[in-house]
């Protein structure tokens, strides 16, 4: 695929557009949960829906919702004493280990 005919990367299953901002395991139950694993998604270059899915402009953008999430999910959980425990250094160090797939402490 030329770089030129690349647009937008989008993921579908089943005619649906996946709203990358929404946690997998939440899409997977609400769209396919009586299905088989693997899940089978469809990735698209071109032809944005832009009525159903927002924008990811940057993976700046991606880093700061996960954070967000890391923080509302601490809240729920440990009453916000995990992150607010952690120095900014920490939080970059567990984005890093997402972005490279390394969980190790």
């Amino acid at each position: 695929m030329r770089q030129e005919d690349v647009s937008e990367i989008w993921f579908e299953y089943e005619g649906t557009p996946l709203k990358w901002h929404y946690p997998i395991g939440l899409l997977f139950d609400l769209l396919a949960s009586s299905s088989a694993l693997p899940w089978n998604i469809t990735v698209h270059f071109k032809s944005f829906p832009e009525k159903d899915l927002l924008h990811c402009p940057s993976k700046d953008a991606v880093e700061a919702h996960f954070m967000s999430c890391m923080k509302e999910a601490d809240a729920l959980k440990h009453k916000s004493q995990v992150i607010n425990e952690m120095q900014k250094k920490d939080h970059k160090q567990l984005w890093m280990g997402l972005q490279n797939g390394n969980y190790t402490v």
